[in-house]
């Protein structure tokens, strides 16, 4: 039994996420579950996915960007 508890609270998850990053509701999610719409699911995700930078990109926080006459030097990572 905490076998289908831990994947039905998985597949919550994505679900929930999915429509809170789209903008949508619980009647989304109801509709998603009740007709079993793995398609319209996997086309929001795919349409997100397209906008994440891949794994190796640096997210805009880490980089450090020094402009001509800055002295501020990064307080994290290795220093040149």
């Amino acid at each position: 039994m905490s076998f289908w508890v831990s994947a039905a609270e998985d597949l919550l998850a994505v679900l929930f996420w999915t429509a809170a990053r789209t903008g949508l509701g619980m009647d989304s999610v109801v509709g998603w579950i009740q007709a079993m719409d793995k398609d319209t699911v996997t086309r929001l995700l795919a349409a997100f996915a397209a906008q994440v930078p891949g794994p190796g990109a640096a997210h805009p926080r880490d980089r450090h960007t020094r402009r001509p006459g800055c002295r501020h030097r990064p307080r994290h990572g290795r220093q040149r």
